[in-house]
């Protein structure tokens, strides 16, 4: 792929997907709790803080500097394990890890345990290490902190985000459980494990141990120098994804779980972010099969990211940047805070600033050249679930999609380049007044462009390494815009991004119908068997109401999710001809 076109696309998608979270329901847990009695603990902190650093800027604005704050803590009582008579308990040789049981939805009861430490960096954008410290008796009952992020507001201590949650049945018989790890969607610059989106108490309920990993977001995991000594420094995230995989390998046993049997998983940037890892060196060995809802990437080069990195820098700091030494000198001090919340959005073809939370290809923790790498003996060729939403982008049209046919033109080059316009005009038949059809139009080639072509690709290269694929598509409810649309009043249509993980994950089942339970139960069934054997459709291979064929690249055959579940094939799509045209410019790819 042209450098130019990766930026483009990478830019574009960056800015859709970090609006994804915001759209999402909260962190709560609507599931019962077993009651328990927490000891009080109070803490209290004196802040000593020095001197602020003063420097010249340009046009007499004054640069933004990290202050070292230093704390003064009286020391917590620590926690006994006779302080929690009725609470479940997993011993590990760093301690004993105290958690809670809930309640699924069929009334079986699941110990779940949050924010339990798995990795450690020493300074910024170092990559992670394994967290080895004696944890003596860790209370697991609540969510632990965040990743400096945006969106939502949750700024926590830098150092101490790399956490996971893991639920397990709370009976559990002397062989061990498939392992199921996820990845949180937001555009890598916010979310976490914590969302009610991804509620793993269902999943686990099938008698799969679940675990949610936190990594770190945006800037802080995402950035890459060279430095004056050739020394590069990438790709802090994925370093933190595998170090949480090799603590599962490490310790998923003791929760029940087999890490000889792990599934990883993922939706939106977390999609992507396992798409990563199936073309990581540093992770083989650690996981056997892999789930991608709406999302497949192959990241950027170094060139790339060194330079975007640079361009950012300059962003945050209104300097001019010359280096990637100076552009590592200056985001290594400013707060926290200022590097998770420096973005801007303008749709009027003037200004178009995010930053781009995409790896690096390192040829450690993603392959120098992951396109190629597809397939090959390098990559962790693996059996994968991947599949996409009808009609992604809807549920972002009332924050940025364009409304006239000249901003049309310009998401279109923002995404891909100038030499897609002409092709995307004629195949979404667009026109100079905006109409329902350029809506249509909008859905249709934004969504294709930022959460399916590239997971295509890897789902044909896959195949045709000999490994089992399984395709979906989502399309239930509201499929079209009626003719009474009007955009100013009225966005709504299902089968939006994020739509299909209520039914995957039986996170909600208000307002369907006896149609909409019964696709519930169809789909839970498909991923929770898939992370079992590997194959939707069951051990004895009868699980499902319609069978769920397997993928190649030839005929493309896949499962179609709407009022009625179907079988057909990626060609008879509307997308197919469009998505032929963008493989062969974008990729000299022939689809």
């Amino acid at each position: 792929m042209h450098s130019k076109t990766i930026l483009h696309r990478l830019t574009a998608i960056a800015l859709i997907l970090v609006m994804s979270l915001s759209l999402m329901t909260g962190c709560g847990d609507s599931s019962k709790t077993e009651e328990i009695t927490k000891p009080s603990v109070e803490e209290t902190t004196k802040p000593e803080a020095s001197e602020p650093q003063k420097e010249e800027v340009k046009e007499e604005v004054k640069e933004e500097v990290k202050e070292e704050v230093k704390e003064e803590v009286k020391e917590e009582p620590k926690p006994s394990v006779d302080q929690y008579p009725n609470n479940p308990k997993v011993e590990i040789d760093l301690g004993t890890v105290i958690g809670l049981k809930k309640s699924s939805k069929e009334g079986v009861m699941i110990e779940t345990y949050k924010g339990i430490p798995f990795g450690k960096f020493d300074k910024r954008f170092d990559n992670a290490y394994m967290y080895q410290d004696a944890l003596d008796v860790f209370v697991a009952t609540e969510a632990g902190p965040l990743s400096y992020q945006s969106q939502s507001g949750n700024l926590e201590n830098e150092y101490d985000c790399l956490n996971l949650d893991i639920w397990t049945p709370a009976k559990r018989g002397d062989e061990l459980l498939p392992v199921y790890v996820f990845f949180h969607g937001g555009a890598n610059t916010s979310g976490s494990s914590g969302s009610a989106s991804y509620d793993m108490l269902n999943v686990a309920d099938d008698g799969i141990v679940c675990v949610s990993i936190n990594y770190r977001l945006g800037a802080h995991g995402f950035s890459a120098f060279q430095l004056d000594d050739g020394t590069i420094i990438a790709n802090q995230a994925m370093s933190d994804m595998v170090v949480g995989l090799e603590w599962v390998q490490k310790y998923v046993s003791a929760f029940g779980g087999d890490p000889k049997q792990v599934t990883i998983g993922g939706q939106s940037a977390g999609a992507f972010n396992v798409s990563y890892l199936v073309n990581s060196p540093a992770a083989s060995g650690l996981f056997n099969r892999a789930i991608m809802e709406s999302g497949g990437d192959f990241g950027m080069t170094m060139e790339e990211a060194i330079q975007l990195t640079m361009d950012y820098a300059a962003y945050v700091s209104r300097k001019e940047v010359t280096s990637s030494q100076q552009a590592y000198e200056i985001l290594s001090k400013y707060k926290a805070t200022s590097l998770a919340t420096k973005y801007t959005y303008r749709l009027d073809g003037t200004n178009f600033t995010v930053f781009n939370a995409y790896p690096a290809c390192d040829g450690v923790y993603l392959a120098s050249d992951p396109l190629t790498n597809l397939g090959t003996e390098t990559c962790n060729n693996v059996d994968i679930l991947v599949g996409q939403n009808a009609n992604e982008h809807a549920m972002y049209t009332n924050y940025i999609y364009p409304q006239s046919s000249k901003q049309f033109n310009f998401f279109v080059e923002t995404y891909c380049g100038e030499q897609y316009i002409e092709p995307m005009r004629e195949f979404y038949e667009v026109t100079d007044a905006f109409t329902k059809n350029d809506y249509r139009a909008i859905i249709g080639s934004f969504g294709n462009i930022s959460f399916l072509y590239d997971s295509y690709i890897i789902a044909d290269k896959l195949a045709d390494a000999g490994k089992n694929v399984f395709m979906y598509h989502f399309n239930y409810g509201k499929d079209n815009v009626d003719e009474k649309f009007d955009l100013s009043k009225d966005t709504r249509v299902s089968a939006t991004h994020n739509s299909e993980l209520a039914f995957v994950y039986k996170s909600r089942d208000r307002n369907l119908n006896a149609a909409g339970m019964a696709l519930i139960n169809e789909m839970h069934t498909a991923w929770t068997n898939f992370i079992k054997y590997g194959d939707p459709n069951g051990e004895s291979g009868d699980a499902l109401a319609v069978a769920w064929p397997k993928y190649d690249s030839d005929s493309k055959s896949m499962i179609f999710y709407d009022q009625v579940t179907s079988v057909g094939t990626l060609k008879d799509t509307v997308q197919m001809p469009v998505l032929q045209k963008v493989f062969e410019i974008m990729y000299n790819y022939k689809f």
